[in-house]
């Protein structure tokens, strides 16, 4: 009894890289397909077939004679995946930046200083 997850691929079923057919079909391949989706299965989910393995035109197949949830599925179901840790927050504390008025200003009057020290040199 073959377990594993449904793979679909231009309407042909397989599991663990062998298609699964139905015998006495005249297109065994979309008929299997057909039986697993009536099942209520579709591709992704884990699935346990049985059947014989055999042969058609195309290669070698799985003949299915029934499909049901593969082992441990019930349990995949319900596990479930662990949160990723999260990376430590870096500190919220920042340099105080002092305002760019107060560089203006202070640059300004370090002009004006300059000014009158020039106008007092000259004006001597």
């Amino acid at each position: 009894m073959p377990t594993g997850k449904l793979v679909v691929s231009s309407g042909v079923s397989s599991i663990n890289g062998t298609n699964l057919a139905r015998q006495n079909e005249p297109n065994p391949l979309a008929a299997a397909t057909n039986f697993i989706a009536e099942s209520g299965f579709s591709p992704g989910n884990l699935i346990r077939v049985e059947g014989s393995s055999g042969s058609i035109s195309s290669g070698p197949v799985f003949f299915i004679t029934s499909v049901r949830a593969g082992l441990g599925a019930a349990k995949l179901a319900g596990r479930r995946k662990k949160p990723a840790k999260k990376a430590a927050k870096k500190s919220s504390k920042k340099s105080a930046k002092k305002p760019a008025k107060k560089k203006a200003a202070k640059k300004s009057t370090k002009k004006q200083a300059r000014k009158s020290a020039k106008k007092k040199r000259h004006s001597r």
